[in-house]
């Protein structure tokens, strides 16, 4: 017979045999009871225990799953209570939104300071500079085109290029000669940019490399960051002396402007008289057009790199075992 299950009101097929009986549903799994027949029909013996009972049908779905039997004599079953509703169905409140975020706040964003990345760091900055020593630190440069230029080996020997079409129009090689010199600074401060760049790299392949290394220098391993750290600082101080002091080009360059109005600052008694031979010193200064090119920016730029990443090196190794730093930016 068909009849419709009160709980879910969908359509069943079940055997008469059942009339009168406590039976499940196969969709919703919700007790019911199966109505009986007539009474001028009489009710199908129920079935042995034993014997397989048959599986109701559902209206369009096929076979259902087979219910479990129920004897006449036992008591109705409990019925199974209904599933709570999920969070979010109909009928539950939704749940209270999360709080909004401060006023001005969009995003976090975290810097960490590895240890495995600031090694590298001041060994690689020396490194470029370097290989920035062989490019021009200095020149003079009228209309823009380098007509004198001279690197950081130069410097050191008295030694500059020249440009032949730029000496042709603007001829003072030869005052430069007279005048430029040996230069003492230049010649420190490139022995601690080597030192330090093979100082910095050795140690440092010393104590990440898979190969034995020398006792003498696996005894400085321990002070590798300080060592490092006190080179780079030692490199940085000789360059800014040398900038400070000035290139040998840049010191043969103002020793002609100099020499030529030497004797009129001689002569000069009154402020307007040293007015103008400031001012025919700076005429003369202009015409070289003296500049620091982009590389030698770049090599102070690289110096101070290097210091700053040995320094965090060593406040590395001195803080342990504590947390690494990091750095929290809101956007």
């Amino acid at each position: 017979m068909n009849l419709l299950c009160p709980n879910c009101q969908k359509m069943l097929q079940v055997a008469e045999q059942y009339a009168g009986q406590q039976m499940r549903c196969p969709l919703c799994a919700n007790p019911f009871q199966v109505p009986a027949l007539p009474s001028s029909a009489p009710a199908a013996p129920a079935a042995p225990p034993s014997a397989p009972v048959p599986e109701p049908e559902v209206y369009g779905l096929g076979p259902a799953p087979q219910p479990p039997p129920w004897p006449a004599t036992s008591a109705p079953a409990s019925p199974k209570p209904a599933p709570q509703p999920a969070p979010g169905a109909p009928g539950e409140p939704p749940a209270p939104p999360p709080p909004p975020p401060p006023e001005g706040y969009t995003r976090t964003s975290s810097l960490w300071i590895s240890p495995r990345v600031v090694p590298w760091i001041a060994p690689a900055a020396l490194a470029l500079a370097v290989i920035l020593t062989f490019f021009p630190w200095t020149g003079s440069y009228p209309g823009g085109h380098g007509v004198y230029t001279q690197n950081a080996w130069q410097g050191i020997w008295k030694g500059f290029s020249t440009s032949s079409v730029g000496v042709k129009v603007f001829d003072r090689k030869g005052a430069i000669d007279d005048e430029i010199s040996f230069s003492l600074l230049g010649m420190l401060h490139m022995l601690a940019l080597l030192a330090a760049a093979g100082a910095s790299a050795l140690l440092l392949a010393a104590w990440r490399g898979p190969w034995n290394v020398s006792p003498a220098i696996k005894q400085y391993l321990p002070w590798r960051t300080a060592i490092v750290a006190a080179v780079a600082l030692g490199t940085f101080l000789l360059l800014v002396l040398l900038l400070l002091w000035g290139l040998s080009l840049e010191n043969a360059v103002h020793a002609i402007a100099d020499a030529r109005v030497a004797e009129e600052r001689n002569q000069a008694t009154t402020d307007e008289d040293h007015a103008k031979v400031e001012i025919r010193r700076g005429l003369d200064l202009g015409e070289f057009n003296l500049r620091r090119t982009l590389w030698l920016r770049l090599v102070v730029y690289l110096e101070l790199t290097a210091v700053i990443a040995a320094a965090l090196d060593v406040w590395l190794h001195a803080r342990g075992q504590r947390p690494l730093p990091r750095l929290d930016f809101l956007r």
